[in-house]
């Protein structure tokens, strides 16, 4: 499928670029652009997601991580009108971590945590020191998770949501596990979720 799809969204844009700015094809040929490199990202999913998982862990800063990838997340947060908080704990000692997983799972807490909270709420990306583990919290502000979802969160393909592949917690899943830790979610006292995920220090 990969191939295909590489093939459609590159003439496609070729010929996009060749239109006037005033042709209505343009408009027409820029949505078949971004539909294909959406469904690129879906494939792509589903082949990491299929994949046996190997790490590659260096010795690294979570927090230095979770900036980063907050910076990444901002403008998509900004475009829904919700704000990016952090709460960082600044004594967190260098984990072993392989960098770009976990600024995906990162990433894909935060992208889900926006999606589920409305406009002028706000999100909480937060870390700290529980004993022998590191705590890395994502706190969303919106509805929360129904009861009878509650326990296929995790399972591939399960979503919600219209557009997805429902594959996003299940790579959060699979590679926080790869790192020897866990991942939970559990309802906010007033409203939300937060899901944490545990990584040994």
């Amino acid at each position: 499928m990969k191939a295909p799809l590489m093939a459609i969204g590159g003439f496609a844009n070729q010929v996009s670029r060749k239109l006037r700015q005033e042709d209505p094809n343009r408009k027409k040929l820029e949505i078949v652009v971004q539909e294909t490199a959406r469904l690129e990202s879906m494939v792509k999913q589903m082949l990491d997601f299929g994949r046996p998982l190997e790490i590659q862990p260096t010795e690294i800063s979570l927090n230095e991580l979770v900036m980063k990838t907050v910076k990444v997340a901002e403008p998509v947060a900004r475009k829904s009108g919700v704000e990016l908080k952090t709460d960082l704990e600044p004594s967190l000692p260098l984990l072993l971590l392989d960098g770009p997983r976990i600024e995906q799972v990162i990433l894909n807490l935060v992208t889900n945590a926006v999606q589920a909270s409305p406009a002028g709420e706000h999100v909480l990306v937060r870390t700290h020191l529980e004993s022998d583990e590191v705590l890395l919290e994502v706190a969303d502000r919106g509805c929360g998770i129904m009861e009878e979802h509650r326990d296929n969160v995790f399972h591939p393909f399960f979503s919600t949501k219209k557009a997805g592949t429902g594959l996003g917690l299940g790579i959060v899943k699979k590679i926080v596990e790869a790192h020897g830790g866990d991942v939970s979610f559990q309802s906010n006292p007033e409203k939300g979720v937060t899901f944490s995920v545990r990584l040994p220090s």
